[in-house]
């Protein structure tokens, strides 16, 4: 699993992910992507459009740092899900605790809504 931080404006934070958020992906990245995420309060938008497979860990991982966000007052936004995570992320009804995106401004739009 692959985890790039978008250098982006101070006041947002941007994530991309590629690979698989698996047992091995999510051990990859869970420590840095906690601390660039949950660390900054900052709203967040994570990119998952290179994500081509995620378990409940990722799932989990996401959930876990968006309550962190909420905290904050601030919200995480995934964004452009390719449609397999898409219909695994549909099916636990992950997008009544995060925001899903299908494009860029659409998620700009829901992270400042918090």
């Amino acid at each position: 699993m692959l985890m790039t931080v978008v250098p982006s404006d101070e006041s947002i934070t941007v994530v991309h992910l590629n690979g698989k958020l698996d047992l091995l992906g999510v051990g990859d990245i869970d420590l840095r992507f906690q601390t660039a995420i949950a660390g900054s309060g900052k709203p967040t938008i994570v990119d998952i459009s290179e994500v081509d497979f995620i378990a409940s860990l990722g799932i989990g991982l996401f959930i876990t740092c968006a309550k962190s966000l909420q905290n904050h007052n601030s919200q995480m936004v995934v964004l452009n899900p390719q449609p397999l995570v898409k219909e695994v992320l549909n099916k636990v009804k992950f997008e009544e605790m995060v925001p899903i995106a299908d494009n860029m401004d659409d998620a700009l739009q829901l992270v400042q809504k918090a």
